[in-house]
């Protein structure tokens, strides 16, 4: 499959430029879902009903945006992102930790920006599509932020269920529970009947009438119209959600101790890396939340500057423990260079 991105992502060490810059197409939506309100489950796992609920009992002076990231000639995926994000001033951002771009080690780790190694993981991913190596699986997207892999695995490579995780409840409740839900309704009915073919993501080849474009840009404006306010109300629709994709919150450490003992045949994961203080945990959470049998796809840059972390690190750290092996499946040849890993447990750690 021949895939690149239509727009450019930068090169530079220490500043990333945020691929929804190049956006072809923006649309505000009211609505809102904060935290502040929001009953916390012991177990930090959220439901389709409850993200649903949770955007319902706002008022509609609450804006967000609905951003058009464009992949190659034919997936368009919508972004859904609180509109205040952009609206506050530096000083409010470092205050609250809710900016697009800025980390803040255990207030806010990025879930809020599209980072580009999560396009190299999603480039790789669609070129080895007729692997199936997703279709009928269980998936976990770990540090999901917006949700773009797990959309990506639910929508087009047809996963029987998908875990979105992330650590604020706030990118979960106002971003990846949106997005992922919008893009469900746009380009897959989860009953089993597609706005065109049986697997997910609106593009342009996909549509069955000879109009196809122009049915693509009736069912886009819809969208970002009013479809994401009305499709909180479709019962049926959420239903059907229900049964594929669910929505997981909070440090890694916590999780792995909550009841939830689901195993996963795939994880997917982007930008995790990059702190060594994180390494044990989420070594931890890999060793119990993937099957024996199971795969992990993870992008990352070479190193990430101030906090240690990196692919030497990591690789380090994984041979330290014994338990992984890992090879490098990908590479990205830029000024900071980026790879994408495949992570398996050892032959002998299988059993």
């Amino acid at each position: 499959m021949d895939f690149k991105f239509n727009f450019d992502v930068g090169d530079n060490d220490t500043k990333q430029k945020d691929p929804l810059d190049a956006k072809k197409d923006k649309t505000i939506i009211s609505n809102d879902c904060t935290s502040k309100k929001f009953p916390l489950k012991s177990n930090n796992v959220l439901e389709v009903s409850d993200i649903a609920k949770c955007w319902l009992s706002k008022p509609d002076e609450n804006l967000y945006e609905v951003d058009t990231l464009e992949v190659g000639q034919a997936i368009s995926l919508q972004i859904v992102t609180p509109c205040d994000l952009t609206d506050q001033d530096e000083s409010e951002k470092g205050r609250t930790g809710t900016t697009p771009s800025d980390l803040i080690p255990n207030v806010y780790e990025g879930g809020f920006k599209v980072w580009e190694c999560t396009l190299d993981v999603l480039e790789y991913l669609s070129r080895h599509a007729e692997e199936n190596i997703f279709k009928g699986k269980r998936v976990m997207d770990l540090g999901c932020g917006v949700g773009v892999l797990g959309t990506y695995a639910i929508c087009s490579a047809q996963a029987g269920f998908v875990t979105f995780q992330d650590f604020n409840k706030d990118v979960i409740t106002d971003a990846t529970g949106p997005t992922s839900l919008l893009n469900f309704k746009i380009g897959h009915n989860l009953d089993g009947i597609s706005t065109c073919q049986e697997t997910g993501f609106q593009t342009k080849d996909s549509c069955k009438s000879d109009d196809s474009e122009s049915a693509n840009e009736e069912i886009l404006s819809k969208a970002t119209d009013s479809l994401l306010s009305d499709l909180w109300k479709d019962c049926k629709f959420l239903s059907s959600c229900k049964k594929r994709v669910n929505f997981m919150f909070g440090d890694w450490s916590d999780l792995i101790d909550c009841s939830n003992n689901n195993k996963y045949d795939v994880i997917l994961s982007s930008e995790t890396i990059y702190n060594t203080a994180y390494y044990s945990k989420l070594h931890s959470f890999l060793e119990k939340f993937l099957k024996r049998d199971g795969v992990i796809y993870m992008g990352s840059k070479s190193h990430y500057f101030g906090v240690g972390g990196g692919v030497l690190a990591w690789t380090e750290f994984v041979k330290s423990r014994d338990v992984f092996e890992m090879r490098t499946v990908h590479v990205i040849e830029a000024n900071l260079k980026r790879v994408v890993l495949c992570m398996k447990f050892k032959s002998e750690n299988k059993m």
